[in-house]
């Protein structure tokens, strides 16, 4: 059970640290198809790219690749991708070049259009977060900063008090 409970946080760390990384490789494989690449060969070179800064998620890349060349559909290999790593964006994206294949529209539109969805779910989650902020830092800021205030305004108040009580003589 112990072990269990050890790889399922492994296992979200990685999600949580591949789901940061994802808009990044939508951004690589744009420039990329931008250049004149095919989708294959952008996806080859993104993936050597990953490969040397960050290796973990470089692996998995290349499963795609390997996936493709064996004979897979692009889309049927970033679906495998996508259950591995468990990102809703990669599910996102596989039926995304599946539409585009059906339908015949540009594979550079699409990924234009959706890593601008991304960039701007990425903005939107960082101000959720920062929104969230003050409300979070009431309490601990309340409990820190208030008997330092107590303490600021009632010391002098009970020095001046002691030195009355101490000057004073029975009448």
């Amino acid at each position: 059970m112990l072990c269990a409970m050890i790889l399922e946080r492994i296992g979200l760390r990685r999600m949580r640290e591949f789901r940061k990384i994802f808009p990044d490789f939508m951004d690589l494989l744009l420039v990329c198809v931008d250049a004149g690449l095919s989708i294959e060969a952008a996806m080859d070179r993104v993936t050597r790219e990953f490969l040397q800064t960050i290796p973990d998620f470089g692996v998995q890349l290349s499963i795609i690749n390997l996936e493709v060349r064996a004979g897979r559909p692009l889309h049927e290999a970033l679906n495998n991708f996508a259950t591995r790593v468990r990102i809703e964006e990669a599910r996102t994206l596989a039926i995304l070049f599946r539409q585009s294949e059906e339908l015949g529209s540009s594979v550079s539109r699409t990924l234009r259009t959706f890593a601008r969805e991304m960039r701007d779910h990425r903005l939107v989650k960082a101000e959720e977060k920062a929104n969230a902020l003050p409300v979070k830092m009431l309490f601990p800021m309340a409990l820190c900063m208030f008997p330092v205030s107590i303490l600021i305004v009632l010391v002098p108040i009970m020095m001046t008090i002691l030195e009355l009580f101490r000057t004073m003589a029975p009448g």
